[in-house]
């Protein structure tokens, strides 16, 4: 399941709409208890992404912790995606939600990373953007140090902006010993709040081609998780104008939970809602004979041209379960 808690973000990111909104919406707990309590979702949920926005912002996310303590024994990980623009914020929120998470259940920190110095503050459209992340970094991997089951990655997301600055990125997540994640910015209306094609975000050719060559050689890097180097190589396919060849946990069991409630196939369909958490019987509204037509619509319209990590390398037990599902289905 993906989660967005809260619609603010302290940044004014190129590739990102949620900035420019005007109504923006902050999930109170009660409604991500609805969801969570319900003996149909909470049991079976194993992998949880926290987002926004910028979900640090939500005034009590620590009882997010709670909520999953008490209704979630399957799950097995949470990932927080972090701009990484408040430090102090970090410091203040993700000790205490770690306290509260069961200790079994890991906690991934993915910090955005865009650029080096001055190239991240112009994506990020922050003076000293920069600065900030690498101390959300240093607190993060401080927290790792003293806290058992977390682990701290960076995640790029990729634009006409900083194409460029990719292998810098990738060259200071090695030094800095942290995983790396790589995206494409994408138009996606729905959780982006943004309407930029893939091809407009990078369309230059020399682009794409400079791009394609450091992903071809970190996709045969044996250091990078092997779901990941499954994701770069269709990534170097997809830049060549191939058709999106993986599966995705969005096609068969995903949930995308946005702030106001609204239950989606996916993040990048914002036509494509299941209903609203408070319609009820969440068995049928996520299983019934609608919900597989929601998702016929998803794999046939959205999904051949979707450049999404799709949650690569976070959970790679579910991974594991999609990828053998894919087989049987064969």
């Amino acid at each position: 399941m993906v989660c967005v808690v809260e619609d603010r973000c302290q940044g004014r990111c190129a590739m990102c709409g949620i900035w420019r909104r005007r109504n923006r919406a902050t999930m109170d707990v009660q409604s991500f208890a609805a969801v969570v309590s319900d003996p149909f979702v909470g049991p079976e949920l194993r992998y949880l992404n926290l987002t926004g926005g910028e979900p640090l912002l939500h005034p009590e996310l620590p009882r997010y912790a709670d909520v999953l303590a008490q209704y979630c024994p399957a799950l097995s990980e949470v990932a927080i995606s972090i701009s990484g623009l408040d430090p102090a914020r970090c410091a203040k929120v993700l000790p205490a939600f770690r306290d509260a998470l069961p200790k079994h259940v890991a906690l991934h920190l993915a910090v955005s990373l865009d650029g080096i110095g001055g190239s991240h503050d112009r994506v990020r459209g922050i003076a000293g953007a920069f600065d900030r992340t690498c101390a959300t970094l240093d607190f993060c991997r401080s927290l790792a140090v003293h806290h058992t089951n977390i682990r701290v990655g960076i995640n790029c997301t990729v634009s006409r902006l900083n194409v460029a600055e990719v292998p810098r990125v990738a060259a200071f997540a090695e030094e800095h010993d942290i995983g790396l994640t790589i995206t494409l910015a994408a138009a996606n209306a729905l959780y982006l709040g943004n309407t930029e094609s893939q091809h407009e975000f990078i369309a230059k050719d020399s682009d794409r081609l400079a791009l394609l060559e450091m992903l071809k050689d970190l996709a045969a890097d044996s250091r990078v998780a092997l779901t990941g180097r499954h994701y770069l190589r269709m990534l170097c396919a997809m830049l060549r104008g191939k058709p999106r060849s993986s599966t995705c946990i969005f096609q068969s069991r995903g949930i995308f939970l946005d702030a106001d409630g609204g239950l989606y196939a996916c993040g990048t369909a914002a036509d494509l809602q299941y209903g609203c958490d408070a319609d009820g019987n969440l068995r049928e509204l996520l299983l019934g004979r609608r919900a597989e037509q929601v998702r016929a619509s998803l794999r046939a319209r959205y999904c051949p041209t979707c450049p999404s990590n799709s949650y690569y390398g976070l959970a790679d037990d579910v991974w594991l379960d999609v990828l053998r599902e894919k087989r049987r289905t064969c």
